[in-house]
């Protein structure tokens, strides 16, 4: 073979020429046959080389395209959504049976949205042909706006959601779960890894099993399970180490459930559940997760949600080759890098490896919207079935395209060069060799964010002030977490009894001052010691378990309250008191000073009562007439119940006014504002009155 010949079939090999055009494998043929001279070569190398510098410019080094028998040697897809661009005869698409997890892939206005519309647009044709193998379709969407239209293609059997009007996800899990098993993965995978508290995931296991237990007394379902709200407010209330093994832990978790306690869509005992309130009724769901921040709070729902599929699923052992839900994860770069997987614990891996890896037979399908492959986990790649990868212009990206696709040397160059719609595709149908399509044109939608999104069933969450179960309960964890530290010191000290002389003081005078603040306890001793020398009284008694305190700030100032335990009157050999209502250690101290004040003058009054001609126990009551009375009703820090209480207040005709008396004059504005527009408020008028609760300490304790 000449020089010539040589350069010729080099040519036509190095830039696959005999793959794109019939006459050059012919060519190809007639060399490898010795039936080509040189001089016929030469002449051919210049007559090709428009084809070259085509391929230069524009390369297309990919496998030849399939023939019709290769390309559907399993037959035709389900559901097909796209051609070929060198064979438009052919199509493209996946089937509903076994694992079909995929991902789209591509750069900003590369055409993933589209892809996914047209994956949607399909389903529902399938559904409406084959509504015995209905398919339902989770759409999360954290773009806003993509897919406003769907429910108006799906019709009625779709729910269009939003986070910050209607949508309510809890920490519930699946119903068929236990809970222990639901728990530790909420905590650890969930919640703890996204937050970057691997230590603390131990800490939030045992708080919500804790507020499980007290929450559901009889365990009947559906089962109360905390929000976080609640998680927070019971955190900042008890001994930084009554549910963690050290404090470092447990403030590091208080600062991240502040963060995602403020969002709305979390204040649920139990909310939506997308395989009881979706996929079980044949419906389809779109979750517009727009706005919701910080970032790993986002994460931290689009989790739980996929987690509620994921271990109900796993839990049932469910086996079952027809696919009944997909879930589209728009904009999932941030759920499925390379660094997110490395922050699970144990080396365990995030919900959507999890749901690639371990649901191949379970009846799910996920597909995934990237921008980019470089940073993405190598489980997730490599789990993926159906892959479509478009326009990438990064260096990592186009890498890791070639080693996905398994290009041929090179043929990667033609990503950066692809039209919008097309990508480059494998599929599960049995051709091993990736091929270049166009997904059918989809309009995108134009609709406006609408005024009203769809709602759903949920359990309203309730704060510690309307839950004195859990309260009971926290107190005793509390004493009983505080005896504990009281051996462990008595051991160390030899002596269980002994108290300085400071602390038998002020113990003393909490006694003797009941409902008193700090200060007036102080005062009542004979003698105010330094700041560090009540800071020091204050631990020990509350490291003996002979004391519970609470700081609430009321109007510009903090006032620090006591309350004493059970082991505290046992130590003075004193019996507690009687009613002391109900809530924090400040609620009841509001309410105690609001009946003292009444009692002082002449007014028959009562904490934590029955309030006349009602059911309703109020947190103060006052004798104002004969048949009539005033209710009082305490807010420290906000309540959610507040309009109910006061609509079961204002049934009774023996209630004169009711009085809201609240801990800053901040809370009780806003609570004006929110309550403003309510029918019952307007009817009541000047018989529903605010006070702030200070004013009740100066005229107590003046």
């Amino acid at each position: 073979m000449g020089k010539f010949t040589e350069q010729l079939i080099r040519t036509i090999q190095t830039y696959r020429l005999a793959d794109r055009y019939p006459d050059f494998s012919q060519l190809t043929l007639m060399i490898e046959r010795g039936l080509v001279s040189e001089g016929m070569a030469r002449a051919f190398l210049y007559s090709l080389q428009d084809f070259v510098e085509d391929q230069k410019d524009y390369p297309n080094l990919l496998h030849r395209p399939p023939t019709e028998e290769q390309w559907y040697a399993r037959g035709r897809p389900d559901i097909e959504l796209g051609s070929l661009v060198e064979a438009p005869e052919l199509r493209f698409g996946i089937n509903l049976t076994g694992g079909q997890h995929g991902g789209f892939i591509g750069m900003t206005n590369s055409g993933k949205t589209v892809a996914a519309r047209n994956l949607i647009l399909k389903i529902h044709e399938w559904n409406l042909t084959h509504p015995e193998f209905f398919v339902s379709m989770i759409i999360i969407d954290p773009k806003g706006g993509d897919y406003a239209d769907v429910k108006s293609i799906l019709g009625e059997c779709c729910r269009y959601f939003s986070v910050h009007d209607g949508l309510r996800v809890g920490t519930n899990g699946p119903e068929n779960v236990p809970p222990r098993i639901w728990i530790n993965h909420l905590s650890s995978v969930c919640f703890a890894a996204r937050a970057g508290l691997k230590a603390s995931s131990t800490c939030m296991a045992n708080q919500i099993e804790f507020h499980l237990k007290a929450l559901n007394p009889q365990l009947r379902l559906p089962l109360a399970s905390p929000d976080y709200s609640l998680l927070l407010e019971s955190a900042k209330s008890v001994p930084l180490t009554l549910f963690a093994a050290k404090p470092d832990y447990e403030k590091s978790y208080i600062q991240k459930l502040e963060q995602v306690a403020g969002e709305e869509c979390f204040r649920t005992f139990n909310g939506l559940n997308l395989q009881r309130d979706i996929v079980d009724k044949k419906l389809h769901a779109v979750i517009d997760t727009c706005g919701l921040g910080p970032p790993w709070v986002k994460l931290l729902l689009d989790d739980t949600l996929m987690s509620q599929l994921l271990v109900g699923r796993q839990y049932a052992f469910r086996k079952q080759q027809r696919i009944d839900t997909i879930v589209i994860r728009d904009e999932a770069d941030a759920e499925v890098t390379a660094e997110a997987e490395r922050a699970i614990p144990d080396g365990g891996m995030s919900p959507a490896a999890q749901t690639e890896k371990q649901l191949r037979e379970a009846g799910l399908a996920q597909f995934l919207s990237l921008s980019a492959m470089g940073p993405v986990s190598r489980q997730v790649l490599t789990n993926m079935v159906n892959t479509f990868v478009f326009r990438v212009k990064d260096a990592h990206s186009l890498q890791e395209a070639s080693r996905a696709l398994l290009l041929p040397p090179g043929a990667e160059a033609i990503l950066p060069t692809l039209e919008n719609g097309e990508c480059l595709l494998r599929t599960d149908n049995g051709w091993p060799h990736a091929v270049l399509g166009r997904f059918d044109d989809v309009p995108t939608s134009r609709l406006p964010r609408p005024e009203r999104f769809d709602t759903h069933s949920y359990m309203p969450a309730k704060g510690l002030d309307d839950l004195p179960q859990v309260r009971a309960a926290l107190d005793k964890r509390i004493s009983e977490h505080n005896q504990a530290k009281l051996r462990q010191m008595s051991r160390k000290q030899g002596d269980r009894h002994s108290l300085s002389k400071h602390a038998h003081a002020l113990l003393h005078a909490i006694a003797t001052h009941l409902w008193a603040p700090a200060q007036v306890c102080w005062k009542a001793t004979g003698q105010i010691p330094s700041f560090a020398i009540q800071k020091a009284v204050q631990k020990e008694l509350t490291a003996k378990g002979l004391v519970l305190s609470e700081q609430s700030r009321l109007g510009s100032a903090n006032v620090l309250m006591y309350r004493l335990t059970e082991a505290g009157w046992r130590f003075l050999n004193r019996q507690p008191p009687g009613n002391t209502g109900g809530g924090s250690i400040a609620h009841q101290s509001i309410s105690q000073w609001i009946t003292m004040e009444g009692n002082r003058q002449k007014q028959k009054s009562r904490c934590g009562s029955l309030v006349p001609g009602t059911d309703y126990v109020a947190d103060a009551i006052r004798q104002v007439g004969p048949e009539l009375w005033d209710a009082y009703e305490v807010v420290v820090t906000c309540s959610s119940n507040l309009l109910d209480h006061i609509t079961m207040l204002s049934q009774s005709s023996q209630v004169r006014n009711i009085i809201i008396v609240c801990c800053q004059k901040k809370i009780a504005q806003n609570l004006q504002k929110q309550l403003a527009s309510e029918p019952v408020v307007k009817s009541l008028g000047s018989r529903l009155r605010w006070e702030l609760a200070e004013s009740f300490l100066r005229r107590t304790f003046s």
